[in-house]
């Protein structure tokens, strides 16, 4: 499984041309076969998904297996409330 997010993570960090700054917090059994990846907050609009994402983080606890939470994928993006990818040195103005 880390195998797959660090391909993941890799193809999108080529793909936005960026390094992206964002957390990964490991929940439950960590020698689990069975993991579950949820990332939120890949878009910065919606902000159901990063919420969600930080709920599930925050106030669940993992029994069986393991999850691995994104909550702040495209960070810059949550905090300018828009779509689209940007980094600290290229936001646009407010």
């Amino acid at each position: 499984m880390l195998r797959l997010f660090s391909i993941l993570v890799f193809g999108i960090t080529v793909l936005f041309g960026q390094h992206l700054d964002f957390t990964l917090i490991k929940k439950g059994d960590s020698n689990s076969n069975n993991v579950l990846l949820i990332v939120g907050g890949i878009q910065g609009d919606e902000p159901g998904g990063f919420m969600a994402a930080s709920l599930l983080s925050t106030h669940y606890e993992i029994t069986k297996g393991a999850v691995w939470i994104v909550p702040n994928f495209n960070f810059y993006s949550i905090i300018k409330r828009n779509r689209g990818r940007y980094s600290p040195n290229r936001l646009p103005p407010i």
